[in-house]
């Protein structure tokens, strides 16, 4: 499903043939969404868990980023009514806690079976994790202070960003959650020759979101659009914001 600015970044669900539905097992949804920032409301996630249960596919939700949001926190899968049949949430301490090397997360759904494949193949090809990187995860799964704490760090970065994406010529839609900011390139440029400007000209570094995306019936999403991400400190986030307009 092509993710595109006119669908306001949402997938379009009626898009999808009858026969592809008739041949797919899994849906995967990404929600806060990776890397427009689009947080799925619950009418959209409703009318995913609808379709998938009539078609008999298995919808995996990956929710990562659900700690990362600039308003209200996202809504799961699991709290769509019915999607305790079809659906798996896929989170991880990669996002929510920095925590990427770890290599720590989590899979869940209310319906057993479900997990029992997942359950066949760890055994199998998984030795375990470390028990002190458990104990790690299981601190940071515990503690709701440091994923605030970040939240309001984005928060700064992504305010300070923002105007000046916008003076610079880019459009750019306040992103609900993630660390990502998905900015359409001024005029005629594509995402290559902006990201080689900033990168020349001023010493940002930005990813070309063509190079990110995947063509699919011959459209490329991330064609006219460059991924920031609001990872560096706030002063690094207030240099480069001077720069883009100097």
């Amino acid at each position: 499903m092509n993710i595109l600015e006119e669908n306001g970044f949402l997938p379009d669900f009626s898009k999808i043939q009858k026969d592809v539905l008739n041949k797919a097992k899994v849906m995967f949804l990404n929600s806060p969404h990776s890397p427009t920032g689009t947080v799925y409301q619950r009418e959209l996630l409703k009318e995913a868990v609808d379709l998938c249960t009539e078609n008999g596919i298995i919808l995996v939700s990956d929710e990562c980023y659900a700690d990362l949001y600039y308003e209200k926190p996202p809504s799961s899968i699991l709290e769509i009514p019915g999607a305790e049949e079809c659906s798996i949430v896929l989170n991880s301490l990669s996002k929510r806690s920095m925590m990427t090397g770890y290599a720590v997360g989590f899979f869940a759904s209310k319906n057993p079976d479900l997990l029992r494949p997942y359950d066949r193949m760890e055994r199998k090809s998984v030795q375990g994790v470390a028990t002190f990187i458990q104990d790690a995860a299981a601190a940071a799964f515990g503690d709701e202070k440091h994923p605030r704490e970040m939240r309001d760090a984005y928060k700064r970065r992504l305010e300070t960003l923002l105007p000046a994406l916008q003076k610079a010529g880019c459009k750019v839609r306040k992103p609900g959650g993630t660390f990502f900011v998905w900015a359409k390139v001024p005029g005629e440029m594509t995402p290559v020759t902006f990201s080689e400007k900033l990168l020349l000209d001023k010493g940002i570094n930005c990813v070309p979101g063509n190079l990110i995306s995947q063509d699919f019936g011959g459209v490329n999403p991330g064609i006219k659009h460059v991924r920031f991400a609001l990872v560096p400190p706030l002063e690094k986030v207030r240099e480069a914001a001077e720069r883009l307009v100097g």
